[in-house]
């Protein structure tokens, strides 16, 4: 059996079936092996989203997938997709029981060692960092557009999937997708300019 790449974008076992049905009857390694596949990208959507909040609402993403486990029926990714659709309720959760929350004001320690220089987009093309551009889009982007952006980059979804989560046509995921980059494009462009003029 081979090791998770921690981030769910490798398959991650041939018996996928067999580790899905050990955790539904309470075996902790299996559980542990679903953790240790998905924990990375759930951890970094939960961090884009809520900031330095991130791993509590990573945690309480997990303690809802342990609970709601035995009923979840599908493939891997579709088991991707439910546990990336779980982290996203919980983190819109947390911004409505938090008045003071306010987007803008998240501090990103971002991803990690996390790699997301493949993600669909490829949004990072220069030497502008990862953090930088993604702070970005938190204190910027309208809701829908940010939704959709972290739900396609960070939790890897297709527009399908995207298009379910949010209650909308995949047509129009995929329009908000693209002015979400259109807008970060342009502030990229800004920033390498003012980053110009004061070198």
């Amino acid at each position: 059996m081979k090791s998770p790449d921690s981030t769910g974008t490798e398959p991650i076992d041939k018996d996928f079936s067999v580790i899905l049905a050990s955790a539904k009857e309470g075996s902790k390694d299996a559980f542990g092996i679903l953790y240790s596949w998905l924990h990375a990208r759930i951890l970094a959507f939960c961090k884009m989203h809520v900031g330095q909040d991130g791993p509590d609402a990573a945690s309480e993403t997990w303690i809802s997938i342990a609970k709601s486990i035995r009923n979840f029926e599908g493939s891997e990714s579709e088991f991707r997709s439910w546990a990336i659709t779980i982290a996203h309720r919980r983190c819109i959760d947390w911004i409505r029981k938090s008045p003071s929350f306010e987007i803008d004001n998240i501090e990103l320690e971002f991803l990690g060692d996390t790699d997301i220089s493949n993600d669909p987009q490829q949004l990072v093309t220069t030497n502008i960092s990862a953090q930088d551009i993604l702070a970005r889009i938190s204190a910027t982007l309208p809701e829908d557009q940010r939704n959709v952006l972290f739900l396609r980059v960070i939790g890897g979804l297709s527009s399908e999937e995207v298009a379910n989560i949010i209650g909308k046509r995949s047509g129009a995921v995929r329009m908000l997708l693209h002015r979400a980059i259109k807008s970060l494009s342009s502030q990229v462009e800004d920033f390498l300019e003012i980053s110009s003029e004061e070198a």
